[in-house]
């Protein structure tokens, strides 16, 4: 794994480590539909750890931190953000979507088309979302270095040598993005939550189907 900061200075410092899946240290989270539940843990978990990295790698911190305020800011602040996230996630993708979906059910609309426009109404809010969070300046700036990763990745794949004018040449979307994933995850969980998931007419189950699901949904993308 291979951090990379650019500091106020304009200096860039990189850290690199090694890194070993999971699925190599225990075959059984290798096994399909079990993988994409782990990855998808493992990719929220490493994302979150190198946001903190690379806070502490800017160098700006006047004083060096104690190993009380490191253990505090790794452990207790990024466990409250990881609980916001979470929740805010859950909010906004399940239980408004699923509030939506029990007002189109009492309109008499069929399974097919409360789970269709519900779904649609996920994917509409993701969108939405990312373009609310474009509008903050270092989120924007964020995106700018990802699409830019992306230019990287394709630059790598197509063995060239790495270099701006390379990487310049390929687009800045990519097939594996973790956001392309996202909505892979959508259509999915239209699919299986018409097929599988409760479609009655109380909102508590209705809710917590689609969350016990969320797993598999997982899996299967």
């Amino acid at each position: 794994i291979s951090i990379a900061v650019r500091r106020p200075d304009k200096t860039i410092v990189v850290k690199r480590r090694e890194s070993v899946p999971l699925s190599k240290k225990h075959p059984w989270m290798g096994l399909p539909f079990i993988r994409g539940v782990v990855n998808f843990c493992t990719m929220l978990t490493m994302g979150m750890s190198t946001l903190q990295e690379s806070t502490e790698m800017l160098g700006m911190l006047d004083e060096k931190p104690t190993k009380f305020e490191i253990w505090l800011s790794k452990k207790v602040v990024m466990g409250v953000a990881v609980v916001l996230a979470v929740i805010l996630s859950l909010g906004l993708f399940f239980f408004v979507p699923a509030i939506f979906a029990q007002w189109l059910k009492s309109t008499g609309m069929g399974r097919i088309g409360v789970n269709l426009l519900s779904g649609l109404m996920r994917i509409l809010l993701l969108i939405g979302y990312m373009i609310f969070c474009a509008f903050v300046p270092d989120v924007r700036r964020t995106f700018q270095y990802h699409g830019a990763e992306h230019k990287t990745v394709y630059n790598h794949e197509a063995d060239l040598p790495l270099s701006p004018e390379n990487a310049d040449k390929f687009t800045t979307l990519h097939p594996r993005c973790g956001t392309a994933f996202l909505l892979i995850v959508f259509l999915i969980s239209i699919l299986l939550f018409t097929v599988v998931g409760y479609n009655g007419d109380v909102f508590i189950w209705r809710f917590l189907s689609h969350l016990a699901l969320l797993p598999v949904v997982a899996g299967v993308s």
